[in-house]
């Protein structure tokens, strides 16, 4: 009887501790990333399945603002975008949830150390970045 409560106790605990976790979850995942400073820079990846969140920190020179260009393709699921910087301003340039399928760009302002985020939620398909 003390097994079988102990038994319990265990999967009940581990099962506690796997639900405050948040699982990245990547099926097919194939990412090609370059980046020159002075000259710009590219993101691609494309997935069967991709869930959880990627990040591409790099740095940006040049005065004058800099254009970001990214085509998504979306099959299923929910991808979101956004950049943060420059350096640790804590600013954010971009942010897009629940991004469709389909090309656009924004601009972020001048020089600086720049990171890029992808979260996505049960995404099948891929994206492909690039700033000049």
């Amino acid at each position: 009887m003390r097994k079988r409560a102990f038994a319990v106790a265990s999967v009940l605990l581990v099962l506690a501790l796997l639900a405050g976790c948040t699982a990245t979850v990547k099926v097919g995942y194939v990412s090609n990333i370059s980046h020159d400073p002075a000259s710009g820079g590219f993101w691609q990846a494309e997935y069967s399945l991709f869930t959880g969140e990627e990040e591409h920190g790099f740095r940006l020179d040049g005065d004058g603002e800099h254009t970001f260009y990214v085509e998504i393709t979306t099959t299923e699921g929910d991808l979101a975008l956004s950049v943060t910087g420059p350096d640790d301003s804590g600013e954010e340039p971009f942010t897009g949830g629940s991004l469709p399928s389909g090309n656009f760009s924004f601009n972020v302002p001048g020089p600086g150390r720049y990171t890029l985020c992808v979260e996505a939620k049960n995404h099948k398909g891929g994206f492909d970045i690039s700033w000049s």
